[in-house]
């Protein structure tokens, strides 16, 4: 836990102020209607871009630490490091936004009427996502919000309000193939922008929660201000000891509301926890800024739809321990003896594999419609198999190492995780590209183990596998570049193949 949780909060919050997002969305009146757009969101919200930047640092996956251990001598393998590096780069991860903002660049978005949405249709496509918002915000709630703000009587909104209000809009847009490209960026520029007014209120639930909902998009969409989000929502919940019962009961209107809120800091736990384990940062939330107690659910009516996604959540909150164990046991890998940390790492094999595994994901499967249990099986599959990359990460020999003992199985391991990865990208409808960038990572990272397998295997005796590997993963690129033909992905995964293949 943060030392700064403890602190003492004097809770004299004063009265959140109501943002006036109707004349900073911009609004027209047309025969007693309000026109909503967004054209001055981006001229009012550049001065804060800048803040977020010092946080990336343009990250690496963890997979670079022996890109720069490895021997560069001959110019393939020079290049093949130099490709991986590029591609595991932060600064040069997916964001569905900028892959929709090449589909169509036509500037549309600058003057979107918001009325001419399928509001209605886009918040309960939304809420309808496993694992989504309804774990901790209410539909009928931001059905409130999206009334008032349409409202020519009522048009000045809280900026929580307004953030919730794009955030559900943005992601339903993004599950509906019926709007368009340049919409769904328009939407989720919005987002970023409502977002970094929304970390300049004071401290509330109510922005806890806002700052929360727009996390878990950027976490599902992709955003360079997804560590700026992680810090400010921590932040808020620290000013606030919202992991405390007396702030909970103090804070919380309701016994909803407080059941929503630890609902919420459980999700930032999970999402800072896979964000440290990628990036091989710092995680910043420990298992005792976590609420001491837990409510029973019945306090918060929930449909079927919500009592999966908190399955769903218990499910990766059980994933988010085991990360948490790695990231401790790459912290501690250099000091420690080799026999102790590969005993750790046995150990938390094992407890990857038994959660992968485990009964409470299969039967959570089984209780699924079949495209909400292909969903979740791919998120699954995500987790396991990035843990499982790190761990192999950590447990591969210093490529400057010639010595066969001890690497074998870790090698096998890897060629499996690898195959499977690969294999399963064929089971990826082509919607779901633009919807989770995670799609496109977890391929990227499979392909680039695949190289370091390449480069590290010393005989050729698994030539004939790795070139059909290969052949797989250019199939799978090559469909996004069909999808996104104006994107520089195929054309960067082009030239690492063909590096790998005949060079």
């Amino acid at each position: 836990m943060l030392d700064w949780l403890d602190l003492d909060y004097d809770g004299n919050l004063r009265q959140y102020s109501t943002a006036q997002l109707y004349g900073l969305l911009g609004a027209d009146a047309h025969n007693g209607s309000a026109k909503c757009t967004l054209s001055l969101l981006p001229e009012r919200m550049v001065a804060d871009k800048a803040e977020a930047k010092p946080l990336l640092n343009h990250r690496m996956y963890g997979l670079t630490a022996l890109c720069k251990n490895a021997d560069r001598g001959s110019r393939r393998q020079q290049a093949v490091w130099e490709k991986i590096e590029v591609l595991l780069s932060s600064k040069h991860q997916t964001c569905v936004s900028d892959l929709l903002r090449k589909v169509d660049s036509s500037g549309e978005h600058q003057s979107l009427d918001l009325t001419s949405l399928p509001i209605e249709k886009l918040v309960q496509r939304a809420f309808r996502e496993l694992g989504g918002l309804n774990l901790f915000i209410k539909e009928k709630d931001v059905t409130c919000i999206q009334e008032r703000f349409l409202d020519p009587e009522k048009l000045p909104v809280d900026v929580s309000d307004m953030s919730l209000l794009i955030t559900s809009l943005a992601w339903g847009a993004s599950l509906d193939p019926e709007v368009s490209s340049a919409s769904k960026v328009a939407l989720l520029d919005a987002v970023l922008e409502a977002s970094t007014l929304l970390l300049r209120q004071n401290g509330s639930v109510r922005k806890f929660l806002a700052l929360v909902a727009v996390l878990c998009l950027a976490e599902k969409t992709g955003s360079d201000n997804l560590p700026a989000l992680i810090l400010g929502s921590i932040s808020t919940a620290a000013s606030l000891s919202l992991h405390l019962e007396t702030a909970l009961r103090k804070f919380c209107v309701s016994n909803e509301q407080a059941v929503q809120t630890k609902r919420a800091m459980r999700i930032l736990y999970c999402i800072d926890k896979s964000y440290a384990l990628r990036w091989q940062t710092f995680s910043l939330v420990g298992d005792g800024s976590l609420p001491t107690t837990n409510p029973p659910d019945t306090a918060l009516p929930s449909d079927v739809a919500t009592t999966l996604s908190l399955e769903w959540l218990r499910i990766r909150s059980q994933y988010s321990k085991i990360c948490s164990n790695i990231l401790q046991l790459g912290v501690g890998a250099e000091g420690e003896l080799s026999e102790n940390r590969s005993n750790r790492a046995v150990a938390l094999s094992t407890a990857l594999e038994e959660w992968y595994g485990s009964v409470e994901i299969s039967q959570m499967m089984l209780s699924l419609e079949h495209s909400d249990a292909v969903h979740m099986k791919l998120q699954t599959s995500y987790h396991y198999y990035e843990a499982r990359f790190q761990l192999l990460t950590i447990s591969l020999p210093d490529p400057r190492s010639s010595s066969p003992t001890g690497s074998q199985e870790c090698k096998e391991v890897l060629r499996r995780s690898i195959r499977e990865v690969i294999t399963g990208s064929n089971t990826i409808a082509s919607e779901y590209l633009l919807q989770d960038c995670n799609h496109l990572f977890i391929q990227t990272l499979a392909l680039s183990m695949l190289a370091l397998d390449i480069l590290l295997e010393s005989d050729q005796g698994c030539g004939k596998e790795n070139r059909a590997l290969l052949s797989i993963v250019a199939g799978f690129f090559a469909r996004v570049d069909i999808i996104l033909p104006q994107s520089s992905i195929f054309e960067e995964v082009s030239n690492l193949i063909e590096i790998l293949t005949y060079r």
